[in-house]
């Protein structure tokens, strides 16, 4: 009868931790910006989070003051993020490109007096290519997951972080990232150090939306008001390079001991006229309406394995060859990092973006 209760209690806890094992195992629950709304989809699209505002100039030249900052030795990174793709002078010198001023001289009207004026420095960006766009919209994802991880201390922000050390969501994750907090997150079931993606605190990549997608948010009235000046995401706060000074811009290194800051005079110009359209993850693809995996799948970036892919190094820019974009039976659902699109698609730049980002399944 002893062995019976023994036998039995034993069970019962092998019971309680193979239960424990299925069930959350962490005190945390993913969060998404405050700027995004939930819209729960339909049968082809799966719940996501859209911003209810565009990106404007001053997040988009935040963007470039941090690719300067990183890629130090491969300005051609931080280059074509550069509105119109400008060049010096009609050609492509990269060592004039610390210079913004010159580059902001040199470049056309729309940038001059629109993207750098103080007046407008809070109105959407306009002026950026579709690979621009997407391109930002995974920096921006790295930026949001990199700011929640110094929020809980698990990372310290890192003035020096250049090259193959810049952060990215997913080296991170592969163990790839050498850079600590003050903290260290501990998984009490399974022992583990550090965050994972099981643990369900970071989110996936942002991208652009669909044409889907955004007729879903038109439907329950989320739309842009193109034109007017938008707040500065909280996340974002601590990569903060402008100051408006009188009639003055301030761009300062916000990752300089010496804090250089370059000045550009507001003009006094008015607001662009022509009519602004608004770029989507399917705006050059014939066939519209379907999955975002579909849609990916179109523009070249197919599905891949992540136990595989996250055993592969990161380059020497601190990217990998894929991108986070959802969950699949609690494993990260990635598809591969580069679109290709004809180049002629990039001609068409009198846009303005936002960005969407998949909703996981935390149950």
């Amino acid at each position: 009868m002893k062995k019976l209760i023994l036998v039995s209690f034993i069970l019962m806890i092998l019971s309680t931790f193979l239960n424990a094992q299925d069930k959350k195992t962490t005190p945390f629950k993913i969060t998404y910006p405050a700027e995004c709304k939930l819209l729960m989809g339909n049968e082809l699209i799966e719940p996501f989070y859209i911003s209810t505002q565009p990106i404007t100039n001053r997040a988009y030249i935040i963007y470039i003051n941090c690719l300067k900052k990183c890629y130090q030795d491969y300005p051609e990174q931080w280059y074509q993020a550069w509105p119109e793709t400008g060049t010096i002078n009609g050609e492509t010198d990269y060592n004039d490109c610390n210079n913004f001023v010159e580059l902001v001289n040199t470049s056309s009207p729309l940038i001059k007096e629109y993207m750098f004026n103080p007046n407008y420095i809070d109105y959407p960006v306009i002026g950026i290519d579709w690979m621009q766009a997407y391109r930002f919209c995974k920096w921006l994802s790295d930026r949001y997951n990199e700011y929640k991880l110094m929020q809980k201390d698990f990372l310290t922000k890192d003035v020096y972080a250049s090259n193959e050390n810049c952060f990215t969501l997913e080296s991170y994750l592969a163990s790839q990232y050498e850079r600590s907090g003050n903290k260290d997150f501990e998984d009490k079931i399974t022992g583990i150090y550090g965050i994972k993606w099981q643990h369900h605190f970071v989110t996936p990549s942002f991208r652009l939306p669909t044409q889907m997608e955004s007729k879903l948010a038109a439907y329950s009235k989320i739309t842009l008001d193109a034109l007017k000046p938008y707040p500065l995401p909280v996340f974002l706060k601590p990569w903060e390079c402008l100051k408006v000074k009188g009639n003055k811009l301030i761009i300062t290194d916000c990752n300089s001991e010496t804090n250089q800051e370059f000045a550009f005079s507001s003009i006094n110009s008015k607001l662009p006229t022509d009519k602004i359209s608004e770029w989507f993850l399917d705006t050059f693809l014939e066939n519209k309406g379907n999955s975002v995996l579909s849609v990916f799948a179109e523009l070249g970036q197919n599905q891949l394995n992540y136990e595989e892919q996250s055993q592969i190094g990161k380059d020497s820019i601190g990217n990998v060859r894929y991108i986070i974009l959802s969950e699949k039976n609690k494993t990260p659902l990635i598809i591969s990092s580069k679109p290709l699109l004809p180049e002629n698609n990039y001609n068409n730049r009198n846009c303005i973006f936002r960005y969407v980002v998949n909703s996981v399944n935390e149950d």
